[in-house]
């Protein structure tokens, strides 16, 4: 069963399981780039100072908005300090911050803590993390990692609607309108390298798509294009090639066409539009 985790997820996570487990502390600091969206939450959350680790490593704390620039909570000497990351599954992130943090010399005491944990408890006995919201297990994807999650090179992602907009109705003239679009898309997402590029574009608009693309440095193994006489619809054109290669989940921005794709194919689709997760095996 494919499991997935969206930022709304992690805020519920964080303010029902995390927090409950997290004593008085003084300061946040995050683990960048991921653990800096769960600090972030933490930090407002218990109204308190937030930095990340390069920061306090440098002596610096990020300095609060004006309204709490005179409020104790933002002036006081610090005694504990949670240090938190998204998650932790091989525990090097930990390891790497531990041995930052104890190069400092400070006298403070820290507690160390993630959303995510896979082998949860384990970690916790070996004293790799004091304290966690919720245990996870494999296969996983994070909403906030739709840019560079390791696994990408295994991902089916559409465009339009994902990497950019859809085409607005009054523009698809399959015309002079159109190429504007496509040239002139505005970005939206921008992952590091996918697998597969899948579109519902026509073949003929290769050239421009993948001058787009190249503009805005999006990596790909594969573009796959529509021969729309070959098809009735997006749909049956993106479950057949789901169907037929190794792609390990796909990512859709319509969740009406994502639900129709898991019906046909039986393999998880994420919905962009609405953050949904489809996952029902034939």
């Amino acid at each position: 069963m494919f499991h997935y985790m969206t930022v709304a997820n992690m805020n519920h996570d964080i303010i029902h399981n995390l927090l409950p487990k997290i004593p008085k502390v003084e300061l946040v600091v995050a683990i960048p780039r991921d653990g800096i969206l769960a600090g972030i939450l933490v930090s407002l959350y218990r109204n308190i100072p937030f930095c990340t680790i390069d920061e306090f490593c440098n002596g610096k704390i990020s300095l609060p908005g004006i309204k709490h620039r005179k409020a104790k909570d933002f002036n006081t000497s610090l005694n504990n300090i949670l240090v938190i990351d998204d998650m932790c599954a091989t525990g090097r992130g930990m390891k790497d911050a531990k041995e930052r943090l104890a190069a400092l010399n400070y006298r403070v005491n820290y507690i160390f803590a993630v959303v995510y944990a896979f082998k949860a408890e384990e970690k916790m006995s070996l004293g790799m993390i004091d304290a966690y919201a919720k245990e996870i297990s494999s296969p996983l994807h994070y909403e906030w990692t739709f840019g560079d999650n390791v696994f990408l090179s295994k991902y089916i992602m559409d465009i339009d609607g994902i990497l950019c907009d859809d085409c607005p109705r009054e523009d698809d003239d399959d015309g002079e309108r159109y190429l504007n679009f496509l040239r002139n898309a505005k970005l939206k997402l921008r992952p590091v390298e996918v697998g597969t590029l899948i579109t519902w574009r026509d073949e003929k608009y290769r050239e421009q798509t993948e001058e787009w693309l190249n503009r805005h440095d999006i990596k790909f193994n594969k573009l796959v294009m529509a021969d729309r006489s070959k098809w009735a619809n997006a749909i049956q054109f993106k479950a057949d090639y789901y169907k037929n290669n190794s792609g390990k989940i796909f990512l859709e921005s319509s969740s009406h066409i994502a639900r129709k794709i898991n019906d046909l194919v039986g393999k998880p689709v994420i919905g962009l539009d609405t953050n949904e997760l489809f996952d029902k095996e034939n």
